[in-house]
């Protein structure tokens, strides 16, 4: 219902969706490369419950029964510069790992482009393409997700859906809007909505799932996941389903983390009334090769990790230059003008993970939290 744009298989949420489901549905019903599925079959906490890791990359994932049975697996491949260029899923069968789906990737400007294949007879068959579009500050705005067309080989010029993301003035993400194209209408209708709530700290805090009902004209209640911040090395989303006027807990996740900040176990347990383990996901890393960057001592960025803002310190040579923000991909971020040998600088909006500060040939890297 939700997650077509966030590349997730879609489950209707008017039925219960247990955690036990969730080993149930996924020997069934692939998802797209998201490392933590839930008991409502789509990525839970998109905004920042997995912490970006600068200087590792995620290479693979393995699903597991509360047994220790493997159930499927994602292996991730990046280029030299770190970006992710392709993943495989496989599902374990009959005593071995065999192809599912792939998903692979590629960009075009401020356009990110995943083209989802599965496998089938005759080998591998394109089923859906997404092009992501992001602004000048690297945040997602929309999406368009098109379906193969077999009878010409190619992809429909026309997208079958629309999703849309806001942000508020500090730049966190508000919502997330899916809209389908009617054809006989000959427009975009609204679908289905996320809404997104923080804390008085900023930490994020619920999400909301709602579906649109053209009858009424009224947004209706389907699910939500609510988290709490246990500590620096663990998370827990708490899982709700509406019905009746009335949420009814379904199970938890819990994340746990090492001391590096890299996602290491998920662990999903059932509700009442022993709210037991029904399954868990573990985590591999590999070196990110494209955050291997070289940094001079003669300029510093203070508080790091950064927060809203820092202060940037310089050399007297360096007043009156400009300092480049980039992500760790090259990707331009913000400039801002090198006023004096102390200048305070806004990131306000900026998306968490590794970041690069240049000023000429120097170079710092930072964090944003």
């Amino acid at each position: 219902m939700f997650s077509e744009c966030l590349t997730i298989k879609n489950v209707n949420m008017n039925i219960r969706i247990s955690l036990l489901s969730v080993v149930v549905l996924t020997m069934s019903v692939y998802a797209a490369a998201q490392p933590a599925r839930n008991p409502l079959n789509h990525e839970p906490a998109r905004v920042t419950l997995q912490k970006r890791v600068s200087s590792w990359n995620l290479s693979e994932e393995t699903f597991y029964r509360a047994d220790g049975t493997p159930i499927d697996k994602r292996s991730f491949v990046y280029d030299n510069n770190g970006r992710r260029t392709s993943n495989a899923v496989q599902r374990w069968k009959e005593g071995a790992w065999q192809n599912s789906s792939k998903n692979d990737y590629s960009s075009e400007g401020n356009k990110n482009i995943i083209i989802t294949s599965v496998e089938n007879m005759t080998g591998w068959q394109n089923t859906t393409k997404v092009e992501n579009v992001y602004n000048s500050e690297r945040k997602q705005i929309y999406s368009l997700s098109y379906s193969w067309d077999n009878s010409i080989d190619d992809w429909f010029l026309t997208p079958k859906l629309k999703c849309e993301w806001t942000y508020d003035q500090s730049g966190s993400m508000t919502e997330y809007l899916k809209k389908r194209f009617d054809k006989k209408a000959n427009e975009w209708s609204v679908d289905a909505r996320i809404l997104y709530s923080y804390d008085e700290k900023g930490n994020f805090s619920e999400e909301l799932y709602q579906s649109w009902d053209a009858d009424s004209k009224l947004w209706i209640n389907k699910g939500k996941y609510t988290y709490s911040n246990d500590n620096e090395m663990r998370k827990t989303a708490m899982s709700y389903y509406y019905v009746s006027d009335e949420w009814i807990f379904d199970g938890k996740i819990i994340y746990l983390y090492d001391i590096e900040g890299k996602l290491v176990r998920s662990e999903y347990y059932g509700a009442k009334p022993d709210e037991s383990l029904r399954a868990y996901s573990l985590y591999t890393y590999s070196e990110n090769k494209g955050a291997i960057i070289s940094e001079t001592a003669d300029i510093n960025v203070y508080p790091n990790p950064v927060v809203s803002s820092f202060e940037l310190s310089v050399p007297e040579s360096l007043v009156g230059k400009t300092a480049s923000i980039f992500d760790i991909y090259g990707g331009f971020v913000k400039s801002v003008v090198v006023n004096s040998e102390k200048t305070q600088v806004n990131v306000n909006g900026i998306s968490g993970g590794l970041y690069v500060l240049k000023i000429g040939d120097k170079t710092k890297k930072f964090i944003v939290k």
